[in-house]
């Protein structure tokens, strides 16, 4: 399964900012690939095919927007149209330019494609303006891009993008173009399957889907959803056909920081895939190495690791710890590669990989040190929309390994994580959901493992020696990370310049102590085996006290800040909320603020009081307590905050606002 979200067979890119594929542009015409062929080889000019349907756009009727507010432009037609059996993918799109702002940022589209299968054909490109129309198809305003994704996340999918420049655009200018994408990826063997969007962020008059597929192929699966229109169905001589519309589709506006796991939009599932049982024997077929011999190179590594650790435990981490650590996260997943794994050997010579080449590579060292383990399909949005889906590669976008050790424990390792720490039974796994094992005897999903606060805990502790008014003071910092957040700080301190984390620590300091400069270097501790990483900081203040207002002469005060807990504070804007409000996550953090006070105890009578506050919301649990300590002329207050949860409910916003409203 691809390391990003797999494209569906058919990409469909529109020209708005919402649906527009941006692209960094390389060339125009000239070789671009490896082999040297020219730009053409990539598409080419030509009719449509005789089983497309042809669909006119309604060009009369007045946009539905008035006064001076409204989008750059207006999609009057969005249309496709798949063919099962051949492998075509029919598009057909109508937009009118509705201002000149829709002219300046939108007179172009992209195509995007996968050339190692795919094949563009470029019908028309129209311009209907005034009731005339030109052709403006023009092979000198066709450039070829690489999308702009194509390294995010270090992959290199082998997608490129034909640009197609439109000239002379005005408002009120009409564009109607089409083209068709032939070939399916040949990994799928011929099983149709695809997920088509049926809403966008803005406006469309018309969109209509429309489905060929002949009587005698396996049968299809539908899940519709965010919408209710249902088809109208046809059947033609051994040919069935179905065919979605949806008029005046309004716009599906999405909040702020909603969760991954949300699905807004109105989308149109199909499948032929039976069930997921079917999937994952698919997916076996492409997993399978056991036959492999094993690069000698490799072999030393696997004894290596056999002869320095005596325990199915041990070896099982010092194995990931390889993988994790030293073959670098990087994807080449042009073609087939977007679903099949590279040979493990190929993976361990090149020392990189992407979450599918890594995952074999673990499972052939895990194997060989006598553990057992299967690749697991799973979704980087999590929660239950893997569940809710219908079976077929589409609806996962990473893989990661379930270790089964031989006296029955079961571990789960994502490896494209580095720098984990803890045992075998403690390493960090992100709340996916639910995943697919994929072995020829799988039967369905199954339940992966909960994300859990305490697998992400940070613990500050402040101590300040405040001296009296005018003279200098000392803070030392003690902050132990533990679980996720020591994997994510130890890599930090690996991939920073030294002299940038200091002056990034004092710079962080300085917003709260205003003079505040460094006592002695950073101190670091790192237990990797119990993942406990540990950071010490020493500070010297000038002088802490700020005087008060005019109208207190003679009074002096001293602020102390939980910066710790309010960074984990997430509050949005308001309450008037539909969606979700996603909150990170599930993570907790104790931050203790120590205060050595000058002078003694009389001087400091009657200012502390014990306390203790709880605060509760429905995703989570704050705690504050005080205390002073008489004989040590001592202020200690500290405070805990634990996520629960990735999300607040709609409903339940105006009880987690008001809760950190009270922690603030």
């Amino acid at each position: 399964m691809a390391a990003v979200a797999p494209r569906p067979s058919v990409t469909r890119p529109l020209v708005t900012s919402a649906l527009a594929v941006a692209s960094l542009v390389l060339s125009s015409l000239p070789a671009i690939d490896a082999s040297g062929a020219p730009a053409e080889e990539f598409y080419r000019q030509g009719a449509v095919a005789d089983w497309v349907e042809r669909n006119e756009p309604d060009l009369a009727s007045p946009p539905p927007f008035e006064g001076p507010v409204r989008p750059g432009v207006f999609y009057r037609l969005v249309d496709f149209q798949s063919h099962a059996e051949a492998s075509e993918d029919y598009h057909h799109y109508a937009v009118e330019f509705l201002s000149a702002a829709g002219v300046h940022e939108q007179s172009e589209f992209d195509i995007e494609f996968d050339p190692a299968y795919q094949q563009l054909t470029i019908h028309r490109i129209l311009r209907h303006r005034d009731g005339e129309v030109s052709d403006l198809f023009n092979p000198a305003s066709i450039r070829v891009t690489i999308p702009e994704d194509e390294r995010v996340d270090g992959l290199l999918d082998g997608h490129l993008s034909v640009m197609i420049l439109l000239e002379d655009i005005r408002p009120g200018d009409v564009v109607e173009y089409d083209y068709t994408l032939a070939g399916a990826n040949p990994i799928f063997e011929g099983v149709f399957f695809d997920s088509i969007p049926m809403q966008w962020e803005t406006t469309v008059k018309r969109v209509n889907y429309r489905l060929i597929r002949p009587k005698n192929r396996p049968p299809l699966q539908v899940r519709q959803l965010n919408f209710e229109e249902q088809p109208v169905r046809r059947d033609l001589q051994g040919t069935g056909e179905w065919i979605w519309t949806r008029e005046n589709v309004e716009p599906r506006l999405v909040e702020d920081q909603v969760p991954k796991w949300l699905e807004p939009f109105a989308e149109l599932e199909l499948t032929e895939f039976a069930d997921w049982a079917e999937v994952a024997r698919w997916g076996a077929r492409h997993y399978e190495f056991s036959g492999q011999e094993i690069d000698p190179e490799l072999a030393k590594e696997i004894e290596r690791i056999r002869s320095e650790n005596d325990s199915p435990e041990s070896r099982a981490i010092a194995a990931i710890r390889f993988v994790q650590d030293e073959i670098r996260y990087l994807g080449i997943e042009d073609g087939v590669n977007a679903f099949r794994p590279v040979q493990p050997n190929r993976c361990f010579q090149k020392r990189f990989g992407d979450c599918k080449d890594k995952t074999v590579l673990l499972g052939m060292m895990l194997a060989e040190l006598g553990i057992a383990s299967e690749p697991v399909c799973v979704s980087h949005a999590g929660g239950d929309v893997v569940s809710s889906r219908l079976p077929s590669p589409l609806a996962f976008d990473h893989v990661v390994n379930r270790i089964r050790l031989p006296d029955g424990r079961i571990a789960w390792c994502d490896a494209t994580d580095s720098h984990q720490g803890g045992g075998i039974d403690e390493l960090v796994f992100p709340d996916y959901g639910h995943g697919l094992v994929i072995d020829r005897t799988t039967t369905g999903l199954v339940k992966l493992p909960e994300a859990d606060a305490k697998h992400h805990l940070t613990e500050v502790t402040e101590t300040f020696f405040l001296g009296d008014i005018g003279e200098p003071s000392e803070l030392k910092i003690e902050a132990v990370y533990t679980g996720g957040e020591a994997d994510r700080v130890r890599y930090h301190l690996e991939s920073t310049e030294p002299q940038s984390l200091r002056r990034s620590y004092l710079d962080y300091y300085r917003e709260y102590y205003g003079q505040i400069e460094w006592a002695a270097p950073i101190e670091v501790d790192d237990d990797r085996e119990a993942n406990r990483l540990v950071i010490r900081e020493s500070y010297r203040l000038p002088d802490a006290w700020e005087p008060s207002a005019d109208d207190e002469p003679g009074w002096y005060f001293f602020t102390v800040y939980f910066q710790t807990i309010r960074e984990l504070l997430h509050q949005p804007d308001h309450v008037h909320r539909t969606m979700p409000f996603a909150i990170g996550t599930p993570e907790s953090a104790r931050h203790e603020i120590h205060l050595h006070l000058p002078g003694t105890d009389d001087d400091w009578a009657g200012y502390f009081e014990d306390d203790h506050q709880v605060i509760d919301s429905p995703v989570s649990t704050f705690e504050r307590w005080m205390t002073y300590d008489a004989e040590k002329v001592e202020a200690r207050m500290i405070t805990t905050y634990q996520k629960t949860g990735n999300a607040v409910k709609p409903r339940d916003l105006p009880e987690f606002v008001a809760a950190n409203r009270q922690i603030y």
